[in-house]
């Protein structure tokens, strides 16, 4: 089962922080767009991870 792997956007937000330093004005316009991205991707997380361990 593959449900220990983290959501991509928290990667996809760590690649981009790291590699756009210089878009801080676009990072702060993206970061509520990005925080909701991230709140649905960990809601979808939870739900696999909840199902997977009661499959078990």
């Amino acid at each position: 089962c593959r449900c220990r792997r983290p959501p991509p956007t928290t990667a996809l937000a760590h690649a981009s922080s790291s590699s756009a330093r210089g878009l801080a004005l676009l990072a702060r316009r993206v970061a509520p767009l990005r925080r909701l991205a991230d709140r649905v991707a960990a809601a979808q997380f939870r739900h696999v991870d909840v199902t997977c361990n009661s499959a078990r």
